[in-house]
């Protein structure tokens, strides 16, 4: 089971390496269709790349209820059984 299951990551592992795209503009794409998505994301008005640390969506983060929910629930669910569970 685990030499199976250790495959199939193994196989979704290279084929995220190999064909997903880090970022518009150094990802294999055509001219054509480069051009294509750039024109789509214009139309959505969202940036291409982005690398800088913004204060405020940190704290917009922090305050939103739903962030502290999922951190409880993976806590608790991670702390009853230990490292049986995580394993």
């Amino acid at each position: 089971m685990h030499l199976v299951f250790g495959l199939i990551t193994t196989v979704v592992g290279i084929y995220g390496i190999l064909f997903l795209l880090n970022n518009l503009m150094t990802g294999r794409l055509s001219q054509a269709k480069r051009l294509y998505v750039i024109e789509k994301l214009r139309s959505n008005r969202t940036g291409i790349e982005n690398k800088t640390f913004k204060t405020g969506q940190m704290i917009e983060c922090l305050k939103n209820p739903h962030t502290w929910m999922l951190s409880v629930i993976t806590v608790s669910s991670n702390v009853t059984n230990g490292a049986v569970s995580s394993f």
